[in-house]
């Protein structure tokens, strides 16, 4: 659970707030990638064991 991505819902109360939602989306679409890839690797790995 911890390489999952971040949900949307702080980029939603972001938006309502008003704040800059620049950073978070950059954050929200990183994290999403990189769980693309590191959930890959460790499922490969956990099932060689």
């Amino acid at each position: 659970m911890a390489m999952m991505p971040i949900g949307n819902l702080p980029l939603i109360q972001s938006e309502k707030m008003g704040e800059d939602t620049t950073l978070l989306s950059k954050a929200i679409a990183v994290t999403t990638l990189v769980s693309m890839f590191t959930i890959t690797v460790l499922m490969i790995l956990f099932t060689r064991i």
